[in-house]
């Protein structure tokens, strides 16, 4: 689980670079969008911390996971678009807590109803012991 500074910034992040579909928080009952809207899910399913100094700092190492969701014969374009451009929000940005690493798109499954295209993102978050 990350540290709550990091899923605040990652979903502070989103509502100000974010508009072309709903987030769906994890661990949360959001409504998934009718009609075909495509949307996205937000999990971080890897997180490890450690000291990194004899000064007891401490760096979180994560990985941030979206995945896109898009009905299933709209093709692979339109979850592909979604992706890169979730992939160009946080690629290679450091903010005053968060250092994210470059972005990494993985191929597009059905999982019966939807096509989800995955985007996973490493990132670094420094903090005191």
């Amino acid at each position: 689980m990350p540290r709550s500074a990091v899923i605040d910034e990652v979903y502070a992040r989103l509502a100000a670079n974010w508009s072309l579909s709903p987030v769906i928080e994890e661990g949360t009952q959001g409504d998934i969008p009718t009609g075909g809207t495509p949307f996205i899910v937000v999990d971080f399913p890897m997180t490890e911390s450690a000291q990194w100094s004899v000064a007891r700092d401490c760096r979180e190492r994560g990985t941030i996971r979206f995945c896109v969701y898009t009905e299933i014969g709209e093709g692979y374009a339109k979850g592909y678009a979604h992706a890169e451009a979730l992939a160009a929000i946080f690629r290679l940005v450091k903010t005053d807590s968060v250092e994210y690493r470059v972005p990494t798109l993985r191929q597009g499954v059905h999982d019966g109803i939807y096509f989800k295209v995955i985007v996973t993102i490493p990132y670094f978050f420094n903090y005191a012991g």
